[in-house]
């Protein structure tokens, strides 16, 4: 079937670019955010170390001054608490879809009182699923919507191939633990499963949820805010799609159940 407003899967490129470069996004205004470069700061030069002349001989020569002590460090200050997400049931649909392209059909429903659930309901109500899962792919946290993405391609695929049942534990060993370590190891098993799968779509955005794009001895290279979503949404439309399109309509509603069980609390993540 056609869907409205999909947005094309993530493709594997050709090119020999290191990864960092092939997701650069150069033009500021691209409603999916961009990608800044992030030159590492230098260290101060220091100050050459200056000594007296000799004097002359018979010359008296002056004590060294004493140099005053050292006032006591200052310990850093603790960084400010980060605010918390809002919740998905409190998100404004039209603050969301600032981040997101919604086809003309979608935006034609939108309106500014509605809340997201209900505008939810409202684009899967007309099918459109692809803005439906775009929208909660986006308005998700981070982990939620990756911990979302990984359950959706088990729900269909209990027994995935080698590269991708990898792909889908490196994502959800991020999500349990979001550490450096785990989000690199995502990066290796989304590209040996490939970003044209579920499970890669699903690896690679936790991959895109921080840190930097390029390798860890290379300039930083920031991703941007809504990379995460992005690979969450194609790993979610993948998945309804890829194995049984003729049945699609059908898992499009259960994959939007499955995200709101994630976005309230009910669906989530085991602990350890």
């Amino acid at each position: 079937m056609t869907l409205r407003g999909r947005s094309p899967p993530i493709r594997r490129t050709a090119s020999r670019r290191p990864l960092w470069e092939m997701y650069t996004v150069a033009e500021p205004e691209d409603p999916f955010g961009t990608v800044k470069i992030v030159k590492p700061a230098l260290p101060a030069a220091k100050k050459p170390v200056t000594t007296s002349a000799e004097k002359p001989k018979g010359q008296d020569t002056a004590a060294p001054a004493k140099a005053p002590a050292a006032a006591p460090a200052t310990p850093p200050a603790a960084p400010a608490p980060s605010a918390p997400p809002v919740p998905v049931s409190e998100q404004r649909a039209a603050e969301v879809c600032k981040r997101i392209a919604l086809s003309p059909a979608a935006k034609k429903l939108l309106q500014d009182h509605l809340t997201l659930l209900p505008f939810l309901q409202v684009l899967v109500s007309q099918e459109l699923y692809a803005d439906a899962l775009r929208l909660l792919a986006h308005a998700l946290p981070k982990r939620e919507a990756v911990w979302w993405a990984c359950r959706c391609a088990r729900l269909e695929n209990a027994e995935p191939l080698p590269a991708e049942a990898a792909a889908l534990a490196a994502a959800e060993a991020w999500v349990k633990d979001p550490s450096e370590a785990n989000r690199r190891a995502a990066q290796a098993a989304a590209e040996t499963a490939e970003f044209t799968t579920p499970a890669g779509c699903a690896a690679i955005a936790a991959f895109w949820s921080g840190g930097s794009l390029a390798p860890p001895d290379a300039p930083v290279v920031v991703p941007g805010e809504t990379l995460t979503a992005q690979g969450v949404a194609n790993a979610v439309l993948l998945t309804a799609e890829v194995r049984r399109p003729e049945s699609a309509r059908q898992r499009y509603s259960q994959f939007i159940t499955e995200g709101i069980g994630v976005a309230t609390g009910s669906k989530k993540w085991p602990a350890g």
